[in-house]
């Protein structure tokens, strides 16, 4: 295994909680390398992912279920029978499942931007070296009341700044929800008066802000679109159906990038592809998709990783799907198991893969296996990087 300073450091946040070493520091990036016991399933030729793996926990104790969390594994014990957390948050009773996660940097903080199926939307620091277990106690934003029906995507705009209240920290001053269903819509919310500016997009299941274009990605039912911040009541875009009481910022100059088949699932960066490239997921298929030319998308042919099963072929059922700066992608495929509602779209384990093969294949490399009773549909890398 590597040292501890390459294994533990992540990028603007520093050593992880239990390791040891210098800071990271951002001109240089870290290498984590992924070791593995004689039990793992994992090849010794795995290449290292560069940031840890976060995941959305459903966890159960038997059948019963216990309060939905957000963990950020502990990379050397990946492959071992019980892996470990370097940091959580641990909803509680209100919070029923994570829809949707994402860490950013909000002033000099890193922080997890989160959506809860119950309408939760809220923002918490994501910091393990300050403090490895976070709960609802320690939310440093959130709506006053749930504005959206299940919310699956949050993001951060940085449109601007401002100073919160009492001189806490500057942040940046947009919060954008994406909710999802035949009424579902695109929220934007001002932190600082916490006032809301909506508009409808159906079936609204992920959204990501482009630094290098300042437009802002959306996916939703048939549709992978962008669009462009303006000032609220320039009468551009379809934001005129909404009422905005504050002063702020809308969304116009709705672009349709690509058509797609169903609602969309997931969309995240291709880390690998320096800001070209996005992921995006259906119940069907998993699409890279050059940003510059969206209707020249690929479609990627991920290994099922369970042998002889047919309906897992090529791409269909992947809840979510990233992929590093190494290279590595990483998935998460609904296995269907159905011992209970909750489990039904979701695994106990994150798969690992590597481009290669015919064609626009994805080998399996790796499985990473959740802790007993964790089920998943949602994993993420342990970055604050849009791109």
């Amino acid at each position: 295994m590597a040292a501890a300073s390459a294994v533990c450091a992540v990028p603007g946040v520093g050593a992880l909680s239990g390791c040891v070493g210098e800071p990271f520091e951002r001109s240089s990036p870290a290498q984590m390398t992924v070791s593995s016991p004689a039990t793992s399933r994992a090849p010794s030729a795995l290449s290292a992912l560069s940031v840890p793996i976060a995941y959305a926990a459903e966890p159960f104790v038997g059948s019963v279920r216990q309060p939905a969390m957000i963990k950020v594994m502990k990379s050397d014990a990946y492959f071992s029978s019980e892996p470990a957390s370097v940091w959580t948050f641990t909803g509680d009773k209100g919070w029923a499942s994570f829809n949707g996660f994402k860490f950013r940097t909000m002033g000099s903080q890193t922080v997890a931007l989160l959506s809860g199926s119950h309408g939760h939307v809220a923002i918490v620091p994501a910091e393990p070296s300050v403090k490895a277990a976070t709960t609802t106690s320690d939310i440093i934003w959130e709506p006053p009341t749930p504005r959206t029906d299940n919310p699956h995507a949050v993001e951060l705009i940085p449109a601007g700044r401002h100073v919160w209240a009492g001189g806490k920290r500057d942040a940046p001053n947009l919060f954008l929800v994406a909710a999802p269903g035949g009424a579902g819509s695109l929220n934007v919310y001002d932190l600082d008066a916490s006032t809301m500016w909506s508009m409808p997009y159906q079936g609204a299941h992920g959204v990501l802000w482009d630094p290098q274009t300042e437009r802002l990605w959306a996916l939703g039912t048939g549709n992978l679109s962008s669009f462009r911040l303006q000032p609220y009541g320039d009468g551009a875009g379809r934001g005129q159906v909404a009422k905005y009481t504050g002063t702020g910022w809308g969304l116009g100059d709705e672009r349709a990038e690509l058509a797609i088949m169903g609602t969309g699932h997931d969309l995240q960066p291709d880390f690998s592809s320096k800001g070209t490239h996005l992921l995006v997921s259906t119940p069907s298929s998993v699409l890279r998709v050059p940003k510059a030319h969206p209707k020249q998308a690929v479609e990627l042919m991920l290994d099922p990783g369970v042998p002889d099963t047919s309906s897992y072929t090529g791409s269909r059922n992947v809840k979510a799907i990233t992929r590093d700066a190494s290279g590595l992608y990483v998935w998460v495929r609904m296995q269907a198991h159905g011992f209970n509602a909750y489990a039904v779209y979701a695994d106990n384990a994150i798969m690992i893969g590597q481009a290669g093969g015919s064609g626009d294949g994805v080998r399996l490399a790796a499985t990473l296996d959740l802790p007993e009773g964790d089920w998943t549909y949602k994993a993420r890398l342990f970055t604050s990087d849009y791109a």
